[in-house]
């Protein structure tokens, strides 16, 4: 059975612009990313496994655009990322060695477009639901995709859903 596990977190300092209708998001910062392959048929010796850790900067820029006084809005957002860490290689095959690979470059590309919806709760608190189409690609050159099928490459898309309590 093959897996896949991926973790990204962000500290961020965000500059935000209101321009008439528009509001602009400009950020910057950190990211910490782990993506791990698991392959447990592949090998005698247990589990074969590809793991990526690494941090490194971060930035993105989203614009929305308020449909009136609706409550709702439509957003796009975009963001890269490039991180620096080690590879671990378990044996995938039996004739790939398990290494450590020090000081790799990942890079990530992310986007999303969606809608969103806000409500003024008391207390000067807000809720936020949102959903958009999403699409992140993970990328690094040493373990591409190989005629076995192999590599760290990996691109993901689709739904999301979000909802938000700000005070």
């Amino acid at each position: 059975m093959f897996g896949i596990h991926v973790q990204a977190a962000d500290a961020e300092v965000t500059l935000t612009q209101r321009m008439r209708h528009w509001n602009l998001d400009v950020s910057g910062g950190m990211r910490y990313g782990k993506l791990e392959y698991t392959n447990a048929p592949l090998t005698l010796y247990g589990p074969g496994t590809v793991t990526f850790e690494g941090v490194g900067p971060t930035a993105s820029l989203q614009g929305r655009r308020c449909l009136g006084n609706s409550g709702f809005s439509l957003f796009g957002n975009v963001r890269g990322s490039l991180m620096i860490g080690d590879i671990q290689t378990g044996s995938l095959l039996l004739n790939i060695p398990a290494s450590p690979i020090e000081d790799e470059v990942m890079t990530v590309f992310e986007n999303q477009l969606g809608v969103a919806w806000n409500y003024h709760m008391p207390y000067h608190m807000l809720l936020e639901v949102r959903t958009a189409w999403e699409t992140q690609y993970w990328r690094n050159n040493v373990l591409e995709d190989d005629f076995y099928g192999i590599g760290s490459n990996l691109a993901f898309m689709g739904p999301t859903l979000g909802i938000e309590l700000r005070y």
